[in-house]
């Protein structure tokens, strides 16, 4: 009796499976330009550019980040996004996270009402979402480099000048 030994030694090499070829192996690789936890998401391009430009109409015309009891689950009920598809978004079209995200936003409400208005810093810091002045402090030396007294004063100079 003859016996192929190629397609035996295939068969135990392959343990049976069947095998696809370079071409279908390539269009079933998830996508390496996407992280692994979003590789199964509804959520294509278009929709991620969508929802990123609702997030910043929240905290650009709404002001969302004005409330100091912001979270995740209040902004999705705010814009009519998924709390899942907005941490996405944040993610992978804005480079971010909730909690950056909306900082960041404090903090340029902040630097505009500094140079803008004679309100003390901590009433700046209470008025844009931050419950201690620390904190604010802590947020604004963290994304501009400088306290929010010294940006006042230095950005006030530049206008004189």
């Amino acid at each position: 009796m003859f016996v192929d030994e190629s397609a035996a030694n295939y068969a135990d090499a392959t343990d049976g499976a069947p095998q696809c070829t370079d071409d279908q192996l390539a269009t079933e690789l998830p996508d390496s330009s996407t992280p692994a936890k979003y590789q199964r998401s509804a959520l294509s391009a278009t929709d991620l550019q969508r929802i990123a430009a609702k997030l910043q109409q929240a905290v650009q015309q709404d002001a969302v980040q004005r409330d100091e009891q912001i979270n995740l689950l209040k902004l999705a009920a705010h814009i009519g996004v998924p709390a899942a598809y907005i941490s996405q978004t944040l993610s992978q079209q804005l480079q971010s996270n909730f909690y950056d995200f909306i900082n960041q936003a404090r903090i340029e409400d902040a630097k505009q009402q500094l140079i803008h208005s004679d309100d003390s810093v901590l009433t700046i810091a209470l008025a844009v979402g931050f419950n201690a002045r620390s904190a604010f402090y802590k947020a604004f030396k963290q994304y501009t480099g400088m306290t929010p007294g010294a940006y006042k004063t230095q950005q006030r100079s530049v206008a004189i000048e």
